[in-house]
C-alpha cells in the first residue's frame, strides 16, 4: 500500500519529455582512472549510449555499498542501474574508491573506533570528490553537462555521496581545489550524514532518499550508527533520511522521499520500480524547479 503526502507541484503521472529508448541500443563502456591513492588505482566505468550525436547529457555518479570493506563498481545490482541510466540517455558513471575497512577485523560495526570511522567517511568523500574533479576536467570527452550530475550511492555509498555534498565545509577547510564543482543532485539509498547542522542554503542541494524506518544499521532519523551503546567505540550519531528532509523542507529545497515502514537496510538495495519517478524528480530540478518537496510513505 502506498500513501501519498504532496507538498509542491510535483507529480509522478506526468512524464512529458521524458523518453525511455529501446534496451536493444548498444550501451558502451568504458573505464578510466581518476586516481591512485596508496598505490591503489581508483577507477570509473562509463556507460553510455553508442550513438550520443555528440550532445552533452546529465550524469548520475554512483557508489557501491559494502560497509567500507566490500562491494564493487561492477556488482550486478550497479552494472543494472548504469546500463537503465544509460538507455534513458544519462552518462552512467559507477566509481570505485578505496576499501578501508577491508580485512579489518573491526569491521565498521560498534568494535570499529570512533576516530576510525570518522577517517573512512572523510577519506571516502575525498574519493568521491577527485572522481568529481576528474569528471569536470573531462566533461567535453565524456559528453557531461557540468550543471547536470548527480551522485548517488546505497548505504555506505550513500553515506560517501551524503557526507561529500552536505560536509564539505568539514572536508575542505582551507582547501579550493574542488570549489568549482557543485552537483546538482544527491541520491540516497539507506544513507546518513554525519551532521545536518552543517546542511546551509549554498549546499543544500535537491536529493533523492529512500530508507526504511527500522533500519537496523543506518538511522532513518538521528540515531547511533548500527545503533552502538554509547560505551562502546564505536557509537558515533548520525543524521539520517528524516532528519536530512526535515533540513532540507525548512531550506525550502527540493526532495523526493521514500519512507518504507518497519522495513529495515534491505531499502540499501535500489527499488528498480520507482526509476520512472527518480527521472522525472531530476527533470524538474533540471528545469528549476527546486523547490519541489515530496514524501512517499510505503506500508508493508
Amino acid at each position: 500500500m502506498k500513501k501519498k503526502t504532496i507538498n509542491g507541484l510535483f507529480t509522478l503521472i506526468c512524464f512529458l519529455g521524458l523518453t525511455f529508448p529501446s534496451k536493444a541500443q548498444s550501451i558502451q563502456k568504458q573505464t578510466y582512472e581518476y586516481a591512485v591513492k596508496d598505490g591503489e588505482s581508483l577507477q570509473i566505468d562509463v556507460y553510455q549510449k553508442a550513438n550520443s550525436n555528440g550532445a552533452l547529457r546529465p550524469t548520475l555518479l554512483w557508489a557501491h555499498g559494502g560497509g567500507f570493506s566490500g562491494g564493487s563498481k561492477d556488482g550486478a545490482q550497479e552494472v543494472k542501474l548504469m546500463n537503465t541510466f544509460a538507455e534513458a540517455g544519462y552518462i552512467a558513471i559507477s566509481m570505485s574508491y578505496r576499501l578501508l575497512r577491508k580485512n579489518q577485523a573491526t569491521g565498521f560495526g560498534c568494535d570499529c573506533p570512533r576516530s576510525h570511522k570518522m577517517t573512512v567517511f572523510r577519506e571516502s568523500a575525498y574519493d568521491m570528490w577527485d572522481a568529481l574533479l576528474f569528471i569536470q576536467q573531462n566533461a567535453a570527452m565524456l559528453g557531461i553537462r557540468k550543471d547536470q550530475i548527480i551522485v548517488g550511492g546505497s548505504s555506505a555509498g550513500a553515506e560517501i555521496a551524503l557526507n561529500a555534498v552536505y560536509m564539505k565545509d568539514w572536508l575542505f577547510e582551507g582547501t579550493k581545489t574542488y570549489d568549482t564543482i557543485q552537483p546538482a543532485i544527491v541520491w540516497s539509498q539507506a544513507g546518513a550524514v554525519l551532521d545536518s547542522r552543517y546542511i546551509h542554503k549554498k549546499n543544500a542541494i535537491p536529493a533523492v532518499f529512500f530508507h526504511g524506518t527500522a533500519d537496523n544499521l543506518v538511522p532513518y532519523a538521528t540515531a547511533a550508527h548500527h545503533y552502538c551503546e554509547p560505551i562502546r567505540v564505536g557509537y558515533i550519531v548520525l543524521d539520517g533520511t528524516a532528519t536530512i528532509a526535515q533540513k532540507l523542507k525548512s531550506l525550502d529545497v527540493a526532495y523526493l522521499c521514500y519512507t518504507y515502514k518497519d522495513a529495515k537496510h534491505e531499502i540499501a538495495g535500489i527499488q528498480f520500480e520507482e526509476i520512472s519517478a527518480i527521472l522525472v524528480f531530476f527533470n524538474h530540478v533540471f528545469e528549476g524547479k527546486k523547490s519541489i518537496q515530496e514524501e512517499v510513505i510505503i506500508a508493508k
